[in-house]
């Protein structure tokens, strides 16, 4: 890709467009399929950041033909497009289970249970044949039985044992805390941490068990995924947002800038020399309003096309303040001076899951379009 076809492509833009470095996507991808290779652990990436087909075959290219999803319409959406084998990674929603047994006749569907309620449909016969996870807390405080609740913890894998035509897997956590820390360090023991929780709770379960029972352990985040050097005890590891990463990934130390493999192409519609402000069309409903805290909120900062995709990312020139359809980027002097009412600029978001949320489709920076559910 030349720098001319990425800015011819960036010419065509006339609205608010998520644009996507494929290369750096791939690399991303590679060097987190090494990883898992590497820890001898299963990969199971989670398609809830990109929600897209045509993105899931970078990884099915790769021979990845597991995922995870955040709902059933999105279990729902990767079946249909051959995707056979699903973990719906939130607790089992009472309210859906027509719909889960209607894709467990498209697909092989995983399902986590933390109640004794979310057990009984099980119970009843009402989705044979499904996977049984339970979540485990292990300190996030969102979802799921407290590690060290060993009495709630039998409890719920003796129901799930007790359940016809339904099989317990193992346990299953997201350690979320990972993303409010301060950097890298943290971000290690917090893994250290979850997996040591993660080891409790297993033991704790299996005791109760017959001896020998499969049991395994499913963990998953980027910034962990990204960082750690050991996955001790781990079976399966569930990371999605690396596969674009984002600034808050950059701030935890998770990627480094030349990772970041998506932005929102934005118009510049206003130029404001005498407070150093640009004000470009790309409010709250196209980047979100995840922020960074730098001295203030930042939504997102400009990013420099390059010769191949997307290149230089300036701190410098962060989006200050968003309105539901404007942005204002407080502007270093280079970029006010080359930058034009009508012009196009890219800016690299806070949060990448997000603001693919929020958009339709991807445009790769050689013109092609990429279906989102």
């Amino acid at each position: 890709m030349t720098t001319s076809q990425t800015r011819e492509t960036l010419e065509r833009i006339s609205v608010p467009t998520l644009v996507v470095d494929v290369r750096r996507a791939e690399s991303n991808l590679e060097r987190m399929l090494a990883r898992a290779d590497g820890w001898g652990v299963r990969f199971r990436p989670h398609f809830k950041t990109h929600q897209s087909a045509d993105v899931a075959r970078l990884f099915s290219g790769r021979g990845i033909t597991a995922c995870t999803v955040s709902s059933v319409r999105m279990g729902s959406y990767f079946a249909k497009h051959g995707w056979d084998d699903l973990t719906i990674a939130v607790p089992l929603n009472l309210r859906e289970v027509a719909e889960l047994r209607a894709l467990s006749s498209l697909a092989r569907v995983s399902v986590l249970v933390d109640s004794s309620a979310a057990v009984a449909p099980l119970a009843a016969g009402e989705l044979p044949g499904a996977s049984v996870w339970i979540e485990v807390d292990c300190g996030y405080s969102r979802t799921g039985v407290r590690w060290d609740d060993g009495e709630a913890l039998v409890e719920l894998a003796r129901a799930v044992d007790a359940a016809d035509d339904v099989t317990l897997a193992g346990i299953l956590t997201h350690a979320g805390r990972s993303y409010a820390t301060s950097g890298a360090e943290e971000v290690l023991r917090v893994h250290e941490e979850s997996l040591a929780h993660m080891a409790h709770a297993k033991s704790v379960i299996a005791s109760a068990r017959p001896a020998g029972a499969p049991l395994e352990v499913s963990v998953g985040d980027t910034p962990t995924a990204s960082l750690a050097e050991m996955m001790d005890g781990v079976d399966e590891i569930r990371p999605g947002n690396f596969i674009f990463y984002d600034l808050m990934q950059l701030d935890l130390g998770s990627c480094s800038e030349s990772d970041l493999a998506v932005a929102v192409a934005c118009p510049v519609i206003g130029r404001y020399p005498e407070r150093g402000e640009i004000v470009v069309y790309g409010g709250a409903v196209h980047l979100s309003s995840a922020s960074r805290e730098d001295g203030g909120p930042t939504f997102g900062c400009v990013v420099e096309p390059a010769h191949e995709g997307l290149g230089e990312l300036r701190l410098d020139a962060p989006v200050v303040r968003l309105t539901q359809e404007h942005g204002v980027i407080r502007a270093p002097s280079d970029v006010m001076e080359r930058v034009s009412i009508g012009d196009v600029l890219l800016v690299s978001p806070v949060h990448s899951c997000l603001t693919a949320a929020v958009h339709d489709h991807y445009l790769t920076l050689d013109a092609r379009r990429l279906g989102k559910m």
